[in-house]
This record gives structure tokens, sequence and C-alpha cells, in this order.
């Protein structure tokens, strides 16, 4: 932070400097007569009182039959944007992340190189803009990685193009250490500190979003969570919210909460929240959006079910949608994508307010909005066809099954060109295998393998999985490490619990002895092996032996968990249907049809997996479809 120390303060010069233009600029400009920019006193006209003529005042002759100068008005500073409209439905937000400042360090992501850029005259976002309600930062940005000059930029910049600013805070009071830790929301005095900041720079915000008070402080569980009581939560954000009305009258202020396997996240406990707080402050939310644990596979039906109380209570309904750490922008924005279609698409959800946002170092890239890899594209993305599979047909041809489908607009205009991925899933739970490889941590000096059914990031359902071996090598040894993890004990070296309890019965099949994992959704089984000694830094490879027929997929995941003291890491395997080969890859023809040929598919039923990931102008979509291949 050395370096960043000379460069805050020349900002900070600089805004200087910019106010006090500002505030000289409501009054007549000087008139500059002397060839060294001198000012000399202004005109005098006939009705107006004289100059006393002084030794530092000379007087001006003024002709009785001239007119006086005119004085130029000056151009009207333009006012905030508009508020959003929070009746509109689908409003867009756009929610990018900042770089950090050369050599900041900061345990933040460090964003988007080009994030000022965004603000300057004729900066190329021109479609993105047009489509946006609102932009939003997050409090931590204006605290660690914005200047007030930089600030006020964004601020113009937005202005200018109609864009209201819209802040995400953290509303709670730091917890006492000794009775929970300080996580996300607890930085209530310093949000309201950053607000009356804003407002000194002149800045106008248009709408606050509180995040995840109920979420951290009350269903948060593990070590250290507070689990405030509803009220206790209450007791503080409502005068908090009073507070920053002080600052910014009337704002509109919501609550973005979080959807989780673990705790489980249910409508229920919306309606709950949302409740409480209108009786309590005597007013709704002005709305209630989502950040979603992406990596649970169940975060879409729950979504809808929170979707239903918030509409039932006439509340604007939100997700944000953003991508998990990857490799590239282009990798990144495209999970995005398909987050928003799987929702809008696959599930029929119909959220009033979508947040195209990032909470990582990437996308790195936001300009121009014409490409694909940059963030503002993901915008006008939205806005574009959205991918529609019809029906499949199965047919056979003399080479084996033969699929011929077609891919359409919602409005059922072909859409040609595209790109279809298809993949054929066993559904009658064939013996198949899953390797995840990686390396040991630093600190690992242990390890064991856990297996969970509806539990932890487990999906809930019924379940009839049969795990046949478990293996973990280092090195490319080929020595299982896993004590009994071929079942030969049967479940000896294993654990097993829950409650309440699923069966985990030892059974004999062709592949040897296994263990077959039988739930309801209402039942979990929790499955730790005896612990083994691991090489830290050591590369390793980790692989389960299943069968998981129809409907069990995501019922059942593998983690090897590597341990220092305690959990350093894991690395978690989800038991479901695994593809019988690579799949199929076609273009769609200008009818929007496409034919795959899929050759010499063992007899069985399957679920085909069909999948577009669309372009700059079209949505992600998918579809899945069981066929049966029999015995020719």
């Amino acid at each position: 932070m050395a370096s960043a120390g000379p460069r805050r303060l020349v900002r900070l010069v600089v805004v200087a400097a910019l106010l006090m233009a500002s505030a000289c600029s409501t009054a007549p400009p000087a008139t500059v007569d002397s060839a060294d920019g001198a000012t000399a006193a202004p005109t005098v006209t006939a009705e107006s009182s004289p100059v006393p003529e002084t030794a530092s005042t000379p007087s001006k002759t003024v002709a009785a039959t001239s007119a006086p100068e005119p004085t130029p008005t000056p151009e009207p500073t333009p006012g905030p944007p508009d508020p959003p409209d929070l009746t509109k439905s689908p409003s867009v937000f756009f929610a990018p992340v900042p770089a950090q400042l050369p050599g900041a360090n900061l345990p933040l992501p460090d964003g988007a190189m080009d994030f000022m850029d965004m603000f300057a005259p004729g900066a190329q976002w021109d479609d993105a803009a047009s489509h946006i309600d609102g932009f939003k930062l997050h409090s931590w940005m204006i605290t660690h990685y914005l200047s007030d000059a930089e600030l006020i930029t964004i601020y113009t910049g937005l202005r200018d193009r109609g864009i209201p600013l819209i802040i995400e805070a953290e509303p709670l009071n730091p917890p006492n250490p000794a009775e929970c830790d300080h996580n996300e929301s607890f930085e209530g005095p310093f949000e309201i500190r950053n607000l009356q900041r804003l407002k000194g720079l002149g800045i106008e915000v248009a709408m606050i979003a509180i995040e995840q008070p109920y979420s951290i402080a009350h269903r948060l569980e593990g070590p250290g969570a507070c689990q405030y009581e509803v009220s206790r939560i209450l007791d503080e954000i409502i005068p908090w919210i009073a507070q920053a009305r002080e600052i910014y009258p009337d704002v509109p202020v919501g609550s973005i909460e979080a959807v989780w396997a673990d705790p489980l996240t249910t409508p229920e406990q919306f309606a709950l929240w949302l409740d409480s707080y209108e009786e309590a402050s005597g007013e709704k939310f002005a709305f209630i959006n989502l950040d979603p644990n992406f990596n649970w596979s169940g975060w879409g039906e729950v979504a809808r079910g929170i979707e239903q109380v918030a509409d039932d209570r006439g509340i604007p309904f939100g997700i944000l949608y953003n991508g998990n750490i990857r490799d590239t922008n282009d990798q990144y924005l495209l999970e995005i994508a398909r987050e928003f279609a799987y929702y809008e698409n696959d599930l029929g959800g119909t959220p009033d307010q979508v947040y195209i946002q990032s909470w990582h170092a990437l996308p790195d890239r936001l300009l121009p909005d014409d490409d694909v890899g940059a963030m503002t594209g993901l915008v006008n993305r939205y806005f574009g066809e959205r991918s529609v599979f019809e029906a499949a047909e199965l047919t056979v041809g003399a080479d084996g099954p033969i699929v011929t489908g077609r891919l359409v607009s919602s409005n059922g205009t072909p859409l040609s060109g595209q790109i279809v991925d298809i993949q054929a899933l066993p559904l009658n739970g064939p013996l198949q295998s899953a390797t995840v490889s990686g390396t040991v941590p630093a600190g690992a000096t242990n390890a064991l393998v856990a297996i969970r059914v509806n539990a932890e990031d487990a999906v809930p359902g019924e379940t009839t999985t049969t795990m046949y071996s478990v293996r973990y090598t280092e090195d490319a040894s080929g020595q299982n490490l896993v004590p009994n993890g071929d079942f030969a004990e049967g479940l000896s070296s294993w654990g097993v619990y829950g409650e309440p309890l699923g069966n985990a019965n030892l059974v004999s099949t062709p592949a040897g002895p296994a263990i077959e994992l039988i739930a309801t959704s209402s039942q979990q089984i929790w499955i730790d092996g005896a612990q083994f000694a691991v090489t830290p830094r050591a590369d390793f490879d980790f692989t389960i032996d299943f069968g998981a027929p129809q409907g069990t997929a995501g019922t059942v995941t593998v983690a090897i968990i590597f341990l220092d003291v305690s959990e350093s890491s894991r690395s978690t395997i989800v038991v479901g249907p695994r593809p019988v080969n690579d799949g199929w890859t076609v273009q769609t023809k200008n009818d929007g049809t496409y034919v795959v040929e899929l050759g010499d598919l063992d007899a069985g039923r399957y679920e085909l997996e069909i999948r577009t990931d669309g372009d700059a102008n079209t949505w992600v979509g998918s579809t899945t479809q069981i066929i049966e291949v029999f015995e020719r």
C-alpha cells in the first residue's frame, strides 16, 4: 500500500480543485483584460450601484448611450437520474468489480482493468447502457478501491447516461468477538460514513440493498455463527435504515439474502423475514434479491418458491446472476448465461429484477458491449433471442439410433447455425467411474473419505445408489490408500450415522462386494472412512466406482477431505449417471433442425442431454429426452 498513498493524495487535490471550480461556476464569469490574465473589475451598467473610486479600484468610464455587455449564462447542472422504477419487470442492474490499486493486495477480488473506462465520454457500451436500469457499487469498493475523484467520475458518467446509482451495504453493528465472529453484513457504522462521503461529493444514491443480515446473522450455522434472534437483527437494521434516510431521504431499501443447501434455505424462512420486517418497521422491503449458491443444483427450485412468496406480498423479486471462479472471461460469462437460462427458460421463473453481477476477479474485461467476452456484452445477450428446443424424434437407421430435433426462438423463429451438443447418460444404473485429480495441500498430513446422502452438498431426494469402490492414489503409484476402499471387509473402517438414518447395506454383485445406499428424501446417511496418511504437495487421483439409476443424480456426494489440525480442503464428486462417451456435436440448419446419428449404443435406457451455448445474441438452451435402445 506504500505506493498507493501519493496516488490518492494527487486525486484528492484534483477533487478539491474540481469542487472549488464547481462552487464558483454559479457566479458570472469575470472579464480578463490584461495579457497576463489579471482580472479587471466588471463593467457597471447605468442601473448598477457605482463602484467607489479607490487607489486599488480604478474607475471605468461608462457611456450613457452604451448597452451593458451581456453576462454569459452558465450551463445548468444536470439533475440526478430518475430512481429505478420498481414496477418495471424485468429491471436490469449491472454490478462489475473494479481493479485494485497496484500493489494493494487486498483480500478482495481484483476486477476489471477497464472499469473506469466505462465512464469516459464515448465509451463503447451504448446498447448495454440503454438496457440498464441501475448501476450497483458494493460499499467495500467505495472504502478500499475508489478515490473521491473516481467516485465523481463514475457518478457523472452514469448521470450523463441517465443511469441511477445503487449501493449495496452491510447494515449490522460489528459483533462482540466474545459472542460470535465478524462476518459479512457487520459493517453498519462504516457504511453510514460511506453514504455521508458520497453525499458530501454531491453524489445521489437512488437505492440501497442491505447484504444478508438475515442469512448471515440468523441462519448461518457452525462455529462462530451469531445466530441472532430475528427481533435483534431488526432492532439494528431499522435504525440503520433511518440513519441512511437522514442522508438520502426516502431512499428505497431492499434486502439481499442467500440461498444455501447447508443450512437448507426454504421459502418459509423468507416469508418469516419479509413479514417480520414489515411488522416491525411499518413498511415492506422495497425488493428482495437472492444470492444463490449456484454450485447447488437445488437452488432454482427453492428460488421459485421464494419468488412466489415475494409475489404474494407484492414485493419485487430479483436474482443476482454471478459466475464462479473460472479460468477465462468466456467461461465466467457463459456460466452466468446458463444461470439465467436455467431459471427463466427451464424453470419458468420471472424475476422482476435481474442483476448481471460479479464477486470475482473475472470478468477482467467490461468493454466493448459487442464483445461476447466482455461483461457489458452479456447485458445485450440477456435481451437476445431465447433458445427453445422442440421435442426430438428418435428413429433407427442402418448404423443405429438417429435423433432429429429443432431449435427455435421463443416466438418460433428458426435459429440457424447454432452449435448443438448431445450427451447420452445411462439410466439403468450400470457400473460407472468418476475421478477428480489435484495436489495435496501443503499443510495436510492426513485425509479421509466422506460419503453423504441427502446431506451437506448432496441434493435431498430419494436414492438407491450402489458404491462399488473408493480409490485414492498419489503420484501415479497405483496403490489405493483408502482403508477397505473396495468394501472387501464390509463396513469395517467406515462409520455410518445420520438422523433419521437411511440404509447402508453390504451387497454382493457380479463386480464384487458393494455398499447399497437407500434413503427417502427425508432420510440422511453420513459415512466417514478411517483416516490415512497423505503426502503434502503430492499429485493425487481420487476415483469412485458406482451405479446411479435415473432420478438419483446429486443425492449422493463422495469427498476426499484433507486434514491439517482440522479440515484443510476437500474435493467432491457428485454422484450421478455419467455420459457413455464424449458425445456428439452438430450445427443447426437454416430451418433450425439438427440430425444426430448416435451410433452403436448398447441396449438400455438413456437420458439425452441436449444443449446449445448460443452466441452473443442468443441464449443458452437445453432440454432432456429419455430414449430406449433395444437389442437388434
